[in-house]
Formats: C-alpha cells, structure tokens, sequence
C-alpha cells in the first residue's frame, strides 16, 4: 500500500514564466507538508527558464532536507530543456 503522505506532483503542460508563481506555490505547499516525493513531468510540452530554475531549486531544497526526488515519468521536451541548459544531471534527467 502506499504511503498516504507520498504525493506525484503532475507538472502543468507549460511551465513557463507565465504560471511560474502558481506552480511554485504548489510546490511549496507540499514541501512544507512533507507530502512531495515525486514528479511526473510527462505532460509537459513548453518549459523557460523560470520552469527549470524552480525544478532545480526544488531539486536542491530537497537534497538539503536529506530527501529525495524522483521522476515518475518525464517528456522529450523536458529531457531536451533540461540537456540544453546543462540541467539533466541537476535535475536528475539524465539517467
């Protein structure tokens, strides 16, 4: 059974500037709650920088409270972003 605390956070279509703040928030909350294990980032289609700056802020917040992220699935457009900004080992993309 899994843990009722575990939580995927399926991340938005475009994580872009736009809703940067929202997805942030979102985030955050679940961080706080200790409820965020995962990242399913199989929808996502557009990513700025402002999407992987918070991939990679969470990434290391997470490190530094000594857990860790895993991805449950994650698109080419994620995996090209990621390997064009020199993220993909950051962002643990890259295997």
């Amino acid at each position: 059974m899994a843990d009722p605390k575990s939580t995927s956070y399926q991340l938005p279509d475009k994580m872009t500037i736009v809703n940067a703040e929202h997805v942030y928030n979102e985030l955050e909350a679940l961080l706080t709650e200790e409820q965020l294990h995962s990242l399913d980032g199989s929808a996502v289609t557009q990513i700025d920088t402002a999407g992987l700056q918070i991939l990679a802020s969470l990434k290391r917040t997470m490190q530094g409270e000594g857990t860790t992220l895993t991805w449950g699935a994650v698109s080419e457009p994620l995996k090209a972003a990621g390997s064009m900004s020199g993220l993909s080992q950051v962002l643990g993309l890259d295997g």
